[in-house]
């Protein structure tokens, strides 16, 4: 199976302007070489562990409902199930668009988002009733749908076959997060509880949400812009701009700018939806666990204080096995099999937590539902990110399979309602397992047609010695259709 090729600039002319074109790999100097070594070393001391934080602090914010549950949010502000299950799902109500980051820049979005998210945390802890709560955890909901830019952020620094381990080193973040979750509710409550007049919940919002303050300060500080722009970070020398904006031509195109015609081509492909389906399968997997996990592991029985430490457990496995797969996925530079794999590790996990309520059986089932939630989640981010093409269309197309993962997500927020053994909730993710899975080999088979077409068309117009009418072409005229263009499958 042929691959992409790098991209590069040509100076021919089409009709008066500069086009881009999709040809053979460019010969880099032994300068330039060196220099897209420290490039990718700089990206990843700078980019992965700010955004890597704001990943972390985000699903610390985003999950600590669960934990503020156990400590007694519910009983001290009188919140029915009814309205704790819509306190979680109204967190998933909101989508703001992904074209703000090409717009607006990262400092800008992704700095604002994270001092944002935390300013509203802090505030929850001064919620009295129902209806201060519900309102301003929409509001944490709006300000952390920023984040989901990052992916299309570092689209346009790292290569296709770079992306996935990175998106695992970022993701990761969110499973140290629910190991740092179990150990910081744990350690607020036997330490904090009643301290100055306040509740351990409070404190729990306190604390988490003047961290994600600083983290939000520190990307608008220190993020560095895109490779185009001309005042990018101080810490990368003009070459490596220069090999960046080379590197970025492998899917990407410099001369960017909305584009309607690209929104038709996004909504009129079934890769879109397919994906957008299998999207809504792992962000369903990962809300529901999140927010429930900490009431699933109680039902195993454990006390309340002792299952906001074992939540730690499935969070380590899973730090584990999305690094592990990250990292296989690009060096086998297959995607599709591995989600599947994934998938089908949660469903085993899914079936074992219906099984039985014992504390063995029913942890060791939740380690393999998170397990395997996680890595195929990942998966799912890069895959998308690295099909599309178009600056327009990729922002779309990750916009339609986000609005239908938070749609879905909702439900996920309300199905966990009978204890011990939670048949409805368990379930309804197994149904959402096999949706994820027939969408993941339908999206593949589509793919692998796809790149032989494009093989063969190839190979006619090379035996009739003429030159294919999309070479001249640039990603952002043609998008994925490009005939030099292929799937990763």
């Amino acid at each position: 199976m042929s691959t992409l090729t790098m991209t590069s600039i040509s100076s021919g002319k089409a009709g008066d302007k500069q086009v881009e074109e999709v040809q053979s790999p460019p010969h880099y100097s032994a300068t330039e070489l060196k220099a897209q070594k420290s490039l990718l070393w700089k990206l990843d001391l700078v980019i992965l562990p700010l955004l890597s934080l704001s990943y972390l602090i985000a699903y610390l914010d985003r999950n600590n409902i669960g934990y503020a549950r156990l400590m007694g949010l519910q009983n001290d502000l009188d919140l029915s199930s009814q309205q704790f299950y819509n306190v979680v799902m109204v967190f998933f109500c909101i989508f703001v668009g992904n074209l703000f980051i090409r717009k607006l820049g990262p400092k800008i979005v992704l700095g604002s988002a994270v001092v944002l998210f935390g300013v509203l945390v802090c505030c929850m802890c001064k919620a009295r009733g129902y209806g201060d709560l519900i309102g301003i955890r929409f509001g944490v909901g709006c300000a952390e749908s920023l984040l989901q830019s990052v992916p299309l952020y570092m689209a346009i620094w790292y290569g296709r076959y770079e992306l996935g381990k990175r998106i695992a080193i970022l993701y990761s973040a969110t499973t140290i997060s629910g190991v740092f979750a179990g150990l910081i509710s744990y350690g607020i409550q036997k330490g904090l509880d009643g301290k100055d007049g306040r509740p351990s919940w409070q404190w729990l919002f306190i604390i988490e949400g003047v961290v994600a303050i600083g983290i939000g300060l520190a990307n608008a500080a220190f993020l560095p812009t895109f490779p185009e722009h001309k005042q990018n970070s101080r810490f990368i020398t003009d070459l490596e701009i220069k090999v960046a904006r080379q590197r970025s031509l492998e899917y990407n195109s410099h001369e960017v700018k909305f584009d309607s015609r690209q929104i038709v081509k996004s909504l009129l492909d079934p890769k879109t939806y397919l994906l957008a389906l299998f999207s809504g399968c792992n962000t369903t997997l990962i809300a529901s666990t999140g927010a429930f996990l900490p009431t699933i592991v109680k039902e195993f029985g454990y006390s309340e204080v002792q299952a906001q430490l074992f939540t730690m457990i499935p969070y380590a496995c899973a730090f584990v096995t999305m690094l592990a797969v990250g990292y296989l996925s690009d060096y086998c530079r297959n995607k599709a099999w591995f989600v599947v794999g994934s998938l089908t590790c949660s469903a085993i996990g899914l079936i074992i937590c219906i099984s039985t309520t014992g504390k063995g059986a029913g942890m060791f089932g939740a380690c393999l539902l998170v397990a395997g939630a996680y890595p195929a989640a990942i998966l799912q981010i890069t895959w998308i990110q690295v099909t599309f093409c178009g600056h327009t269309k990729r922002a779309i197309s990750w916009g339609v399979c986000q609005i239908i993962g938070q749609g879905l997500s909702m439900s996920g927020a309300q199905i966990y309602t009978r204890p011990p053994r939670f048949f409805m909730g368990h379930g309804i993710l197994l149904g959402f397992i096999v949706m994820g899975i027939v969408s993941t080999v339908t999206a593949r088979f589509l793919m692998a047609r796809a790149n032989k077409q494009r093989d063969r068309e190839l190979r006619e117009y090379e035996e009739r010695g003429e030159v294919h009418p999309d070479i001249g072409k640039s990603f952002e005229e043609t998008c994925d259709d490009h005939i030099n263009f292929r799937y990763s499958l």
